[in-house]
């Protein structure tokens, strides 16, 4: 099963301070990812940034998205459940003004990335 977090800006710089963000990453990232990560960042109700792929890093997603104008955050790290270990695989799938993670088993992920175009 993969790991999401889900979260608003003042919140992320909340945890980040006491905790670190980027600790969270590495150890959702062990626990149960590692095939994949990927991001989408919202400002304003739209999607204004969003990568993923089978070797986008936590280091790298973190750097990205820590002194960004953002008011939301959408962070997924994939394990193999269903579907090949590929780019296309990976959350969030993002088409337009929709944007889709989801921690759990999906049987038909290869048809719900193609939907997404991704």
């Amino acid at each position: 099963m993969c790991r999401v977090i889900l979260t608003n800006r003042q919140d992320f710089d909340q945890y980040d301070k006491e905790h670190g963000v980027y600790n969270l990453m590495v150890y959702l990232e062990k626990q149960c990812g590692g095939q994949g990560n990927g991001y989408a960042l919202i400002k304003n109700g739209r999607i204004i940034e969003t990568r993923k792929g089978t070797t986008l890093d936590n280091k790298k997603i973190y750097s990205r998205i820590k002194d960004k104008k953002w008011d939301w955050l959408v962070w997924h790290t994939r394990i193999r459940s269903s579907g090949t270990v590929a780019d296309k695989n990976c959350h969030p799938f993002v088409k337009g003004a929709t944007c889709l993670a989801m921690n759990g088993t999906e049987q038909n992920i290869e048809y719900i990335a193609d939907a997404f175009d991704t």
